[in-house]
């Protein structure tokens, strides 16, 4: 919700990865670019160009889910 108490349109994965990219320094988006194909760099690329305005909020919540996913994969991954 936002401030005016009106749900925000639901993020797509792509529209969040972009977001994800823009709130990291751009060393750190170089380093997951490097482990991505061409096309899904050209997807995450064209995203980010769509991307008109990214509040705080958004990049907060968009790098609180990638942590949760990381930790949450880190743990199944260790058993």
């Amino acid at each position: 919700m936002d401030m005016y108490g009106t749900s925000e349109k639901e993020l797509t994965n792509q529209q969040k990865a972009a977001i994800l990219f823009i709130a990291l320094w751009p060393e750190y988006s170089a380093m997951l670019f490097k482990h991505m194909s061409e096309e899904e760099i050209e997807k995450i690329t064209l995203e980010i160009a769509n991307q008109k305005q990214v509040t705080q909020e958004q990049k907060t919540a968009v790098i609180s889910e990638f942590y949760q996913m990381a930790m949450a994969k880190n743990y199944l991954s260790t058993g």
